[in-house]
């Protein structure tokens, strides 16, 4: 476990349990952790040590600590934040993508150049550079003043479709299409497709994006059969031990995948119309 203060308030973090008995942010502030105490709270944002902690509570210190960093509302909060999206394992992230997109949404536009690093950083996993793409949507939906800025970042990394992995460019298009309704990038979009550099199994074709962009009436659309695989219903089980990126610890168990993410937030998007 790494160095904490004597008595750091950031210790704290590791007594208030399961995260989802949290529904009032505001005892986060009651704790009086500072901007003085923000080596250690990004420390324990990824501190792989409590992972195997034998105390049940432990767990759920990192998640709290993200919490946290997201509280404090100083910008020396962001960069821990996106440090920890991307040290993340992808069984983890199916889990926290979630809880990150909540917090980003908090913050504000402020987070958005740290997260557009973050979505550029081709050493980073397709899994942290989504989720990080899904956290500018989200701020974008809280922040609707903040779309226009939203949309050119993403819209910028999808015109590098070329070089992506079609797994990511069809990421992107979930966030574009779905959550930002971005009708002022269909020339790129189309780009992608005419290419050949999406990954179809996310949320369809061509004709599926114009349609959700309401470019195409659903009746002018050939009705293709699905893969099974974008309907099959997952079970959300609550997370044991999380794990980061190199370490072995437990992770949450999930049916739910980036292609399940995908259809259900179609779905739920659908809904709202």
């Amino acid at each position: 476990m790494q160095n904490y203060t004597d008595n750091s308030p950031v210790l704290r973090l590791l007594e208030l349990g399961d995260p989802d008995d949290v529904k009032d942010w505001s005892i986060y502030r009651d704790l009086k952790i500072t901007s003085e105490h923000l080596d250690e709270l990004s420390q324990m944002a990824i501190d792989v040590d409590f992972l195997d902690s034998d105390v049940d509570t432990h767990w759920a210190g990192p998640i709290h600590a993200w919490r946290m960093l997201g509280e404090l509302e100083i910008p020396g909060a962001i960069g821990p934040l996106v440090h920890a999206l991307q040290e993340m394992s992808e069984e983890l992230l199916d889990w926290a993508g979630d809880e990150f997109s909540t917090i980003f949404a908090r913050i504000g536009p402020s987070g958005i150049p740290a997260l557009t690093g973050l979505i550029a950083n081709t050493k980073a996993s397709n899994y942290s550079r989504w989720n990080a793409a899904r956290c500018i949507s989200a701020i974008c939906e809280q922040h609707p003043e903040s779309r226009a800025d939203g949309v050119a970042v993403l819209t910028q990394q999808l015109e590098k479709f070329a070089i992506n992995d079609p797994d990511l460019n069809a990421m992107l298009l979930i966030n574009l299409v779905i959550d930002l309704r971005a009708v002022e990038s269909i020339g790129v979009i189309e780009q992608a497709f005419q290419a050949g550099r999406v990954n179809e199994d996310f949320m369809g074709g061509w004709d599926e994006v114009q349609v959700e962009l309401g470019l195409k009436d659903r009746s002018e659309v050939p009705e293709k059969p699905r893969r099974n695989m974008m309907f099959d219903s997952w079970e959300y089980v609550k997370p044991e031990p999380i794990g980061f990126s190199g370490h072995s610890a437990k992770v949450p168990k999930t049916k739910a995948k980036a292609k399940r993410q995908a259809q259900n937030s179609s779905r739920k998007k659908n809904r709202k119309k």
